[in-house]
């Protein structure tokens, strides 16, 4: 059986290099929905520090500058807002774009004269 504590890598202190980097930055967002207005909600905060697109960038360039190997593969997890962003940062990055996947969630009707947003 393995260990999975055994598997944490300090990023910050390896020489080891991997082909796959799988990101999920902490895009600026607040909650949405009804969460953001329950009464023991953090007022629609994450529970999470989140980034700007620039230091998502340069983390994501200083990680993948030490931790790939020189062929590599990146998925990089994005909401709806961030879709444009995500994929021009990662141009920028000098990464071409082969596909995106899409979850989609069912998230139910949404409210008169409003669109919901349902993939991720």
């Amino acid at each position: 059986m393995i260990d999975f504590k055994e598997m944490k890598i300090d990023i910050f202190n390896t020489k080891k290099k991997y082909d796959i980097i799988y990101t999920d930055p902490p895009w600026k967002q607040g909650k949405g929905g009804r969460k953001a207005v329950r009464p023991n909600s953090s007022g629609g905060k994450l529970d999470y520090p989140t980034m700007t697109i620039q230091e998502i960038k340069m983390l994501h360039k200083d990680v993948s500058s030490r931790l790939v190997n020189t062929k590599h593969n990146v998925f990089m997890w994005t909401i709806d807002k961030y879709l444009i962003d995500a994929q021009r940062m990662m141009e920028d990055l000098d990464y071409r774009l082969h596909a995106r996947i899409t979850w989609n969630k069912v998230t139910g009707v949404a409210p008169a004269f409003t669109v919901r947003f349902s993939s991720e």
